[in-house]
């Protein structure tokens, strides 16, 4: 980013993981994270993420249909195809239909 003249900010919770690079937990024992000139870290207040992502419950409810109508059409060809239906949906071909919605 720096050789482009790139600007980035990540937009973060506050979550216990996404600690901030400058103060790392008591525990940390891996190598000093590297300075970041062109990325800035922005922390949101606690207990805003609800106010900040309205849209969060509506993009949710999107995705699972979306998903359910991927999930009756594998349903329906699996049947198709074997003449029997399907028992159990494998995590591989699931990952797939969520790639695919």
């Amino acid at each position: 980013m720096r050789i482009q003249g790139r600007k980035i900010i990540l937009i973060t919770d506050n979550y216990p993981s996404h600690t901030h690079p400058n103060s790392p937990p008591d525990n940390y024992e891996s190598p000093i994270p590297p300075i970041l000139t062109h990325l800035k870290l922005l922390y949101i207040p606690p207990n805003s993420t609800s106010k900040q992502q309205p849209l969060d419950p509506g993009i949710i409810a999107s995705f699972k249909a979306a998903y359910h109508c991927q999930y009756a059409d594998y349903m329906v060809q699996y049947f198709n195809h074997h003449g029997i239906s399907a028992s159990k949906l494998d995590i591989l071909a699931s990952i797939y239909m969520m790639v695919d919605t």
